[in-house]
């Protein structure tokens, strides 16, 4: 039998972008409480039309690569998380890493 457990912190050496969905990374299932960094990262990758019940939905950041304004980026990705119920902290660059502090209502007090 496997040991399913929820973790609220992220495991030492794990990606904070996994936080929120499955991690395996220990051989187990571990079901994580907050998926939030999960559907944050998905947002952002995908391109609108890929999700059948949300088509609109997607911020295609591939299609951003070589674009040198980081507001028309940060504009829509700020647009696409308050169209998926998220209030939005913050939103920018900080020491030259992309940062997003989001949740959703629901998750404001833990």
């Amino acid at each position: 039998m496997i040991d399913i457990k929820h973790i609220d912190t992220i495991p030492e050496g794990g990606d904070p972008l996994m936080l929120g969905d499955i991690d395996i990374s220990g051989g187990d299932l571990n079901i994580v409480k907050n998926a939030v960094y999960q559907h944050q990262r998905d947002i952002i990758m995908m391109h609108k039309g890929e999700v059948k019940c949300a088509p609109a939905m997607g911020v295609g950041a591939s299609d951003f690569i070589d674009d040198a304004d980081e507001a028309t980026i940060i504009g829509v990705i700020r647009r696409e998380l308050v169209r998926d119920k998220q209030i939005i902290e913050r939103i920018g660059f900080r020491n030259g890493k992309f940062e997003i502090e989001a949740y959703y209502e629901e998750d404001k007090d833990g």
